[in-house]
């Protein structure tokens, strides 16, 4: 099942809630989950994660907007997404010049690029097991594990992607556990068990755990 539809997220949200009591007291706590990854283009997803990579929120949605801006700019129109043809479009200096740096420009016009080599991929990976999609997704240039993930929970819709290497998630997993130091990724993938097959949605509400002060 993917979670591309509000009906499919609610019905994921539900059963997690079932298969553990402690989880649905957070989301209890948190409230409904506003993943929406049928709303974002693959495309455009791929260069959010890659502008995201190594940035704080704030940083990569500043970044996102001025991109938005210089793409509405160059297309004569305003646009809500990236748009392949339009980024191709553009100078080297307009990326550099929103805040990218040299590598992420480079792997952002790789992609446009590839696009327009290869524009069926992104329908391929829709057809894809998740270990097929994350290593398509690592060939390119840029991307890494952690950007498939984020590409596979919010924009494929993937219901059990357990993105251990996220730091966010490690930090949540040790106050979930209570243990005395950050967790190494591979320590996560038992405790999380109990959140399959949608441990996509436990991912979300531990994120937003930790913008809690108190967390279940």
């Amino acid at each position: 099942m993917l979670l591309d539809s509000e009906d499919k997220l609610a019905s994921a949200v539900a059963e997690l809630g079932k298969a553990d009591k402690r989880m649905a007291e957070l989301m209890a706590q948190v409230g409904p989950c506003r993943m929406a990854p049928w709303e974002r283009p693959v495309f455009d997803a791929v260069v959010g994660a890659i502008i995201s990579q190594q940035l704080s929120t704030r940083a990569a949605a500043t970044i996102r907007k001025r991109l938005l801006d210089v793409c509405s700019e160059a297309a004569g129109m305003t646009v809500a997404h990236v748009d392949p043809d339009v980024l191709m479009s553009l100078p080297t200096e307009a990326l550099r010049g929103i805040g990218l740096s040299g590598a992420k420009t480079r792997a952002v016009q790789e992609l446009a690029e590839h696009h327009a080599a290869e524009p069926s991929f992104w329908r391929d990976l829709q057809r894809m097991s998740d270990a097929e999609v994350e290593k398509a997704l690592c060939r390119l240039r840029g991307i890494g594990p952690w950007t498939a993930h984020m590409v596979m929970m919010f924009s494929l819709g993937r219901p059990d992607v357990w993105p251990v290497g996220d730091l966010g998630i490690r930090k949540a997993m040790q106050r979930w556990l209570d243990l005395p130091a950050l967790p190494e990724p591979d320590a996560l993938h038992a405790p999380a068990e109990i959140w399959m097959p949608f441990r996509t949605v436990a991912a979300w509400y531990l994120w937003r755990s930790l913008e809690m002060a108190v967390v279940i």
